[in-house]
């Protein structure tokens, strides 16, 4: 399924203009309905930090579309960007319930911006990456459910049959020199992301799991590639593999040019 970055920041405009309104409504009883002297103090205040939050999530929502659209990472907007995804993305997925649209399309239309937000700050990788400087983050349920070995402790477990995509994967991650990790959950994702302090973590998850990722390691930059589930949630999901591939070439050094990395996100 595609998924569209204006959904998420068509949302986020929406969310401003309703609470623009109501910083109008709440002007409107301070200066007609009420003669206390309390209760119009409350109502300034509570104004005047409506208005605060807006003028601080507008400019960082302008700013996550001047990045996008010029595809080029702005240094002084990126403390201001990041504060505004991680406060505004619970209100829209809260707004978003309310028009009943899925929690997993907002999710998917979050990592698509994530993932544009990205690729315009990758440039400040002067040069390229290492192999050994990004980290591969799998979800347990890309392994044959009925294979016997474990491998969330240590993924060289892995006897590589072909069964699942963790083989085709691994066989990636040794051309390129990258570090995998599979991951049950956050806890072992962050103790991963510990041990190795990668500068750039290419994710595959679900839509839900990658949206709490990418949030809970900001500032460390996450493209998050959403799986495949055709047997259903958590089980012997898919990945394409040449997408993770086409990440790997551009962010490595000697890798394919620009115009390739953005035409697969377009993809993702």
């Amino acid at each position: 399924m595609q998924a569209k970055k204006r959904l998420f920041l068509g949302l986020g405009l929406m969310v401003i203009i309703i609470m623009l309104f109501f910083v109008s409504y709440l002007g409107y009883l301070t200066f007609t309905d009420s003669d206390s002297l309390v209760v119009n103090s409350i109502l300034i205040i509570m104004a005047a930090l409506i208005i605060g939050i807006v003028v601080l999530v507008g400019f960082g929502l302008l700013g996550i579309t001047l990045t996008i659209v010029r595809k080029r990472y702005y240094p002084f907007l990126s403390r201001l960007i990041e504060l505004t995804l991680n406060l505004f993305f619970p209100v829209i997925m809260y707004f978003g319930r309310l028009f009943q649209i899925t929690q997993a399309k907002i999710q998917r239309s979050f990592v698509e911006v994530n993932n544009h937000l990205v690729e315009a700050k990758k440039q400040k990788f002067s040069g390229g990456l290492k192999g050994n400087q990004l980290l591969l983050l799998l979800p347990h349920c890309l392994q044959d459910s009925n294979c016997s070995k474990r491998i969330t402790n240590d993924i060289s477990n892995c006897v590589e049959c072909g069964r699942c995509k963790i083989a085709d994967l691994i066989d990636l991650t040794r051309r390129y020199d990258v570090n995998i990790r599979v991951a049950t959950g956050g806890t072992l994702a962050r103790k991963c992301v510990k041990e190795l302090r990668p500068k750039l973590i290419v994710a595959v998850a679900c839509e839900r799991d990658l949206t709490s990722g990418i949030l809970d390691a900001s500032p460390l930059p996450v493209l998050g590639l959403v799986n495949n589930r055709p047997y259903g949630p958590c089980m012997d999901t898919t990945v394409d593999v040449s997408k993770v591939e086409a990440y790997f070439k551009e962010l490595t050094s000697g890798g394919e040019s620009r115009e390739c990395f953005s035409s697969t996100l377009q993809k993702v």
